[in-house]
């Protein structure tokens, strides 16, 4: 299977985002 960069991109970004999400959910959590 070929997958279009264009498709590469948006996964990387959406990949991105979910870590960065997780991240400020972990940290919110350590503080409470």
């Amino acid at each position: 299977m070929i997958i279009p960069l264009e498709d590469q991109d948006l996964m990387i970004r959406g990949s991105i985002l979910l870590s960065g999400t997780v991240r400020e959910l972990c940290m919110r959590n350590r503080r409470m």
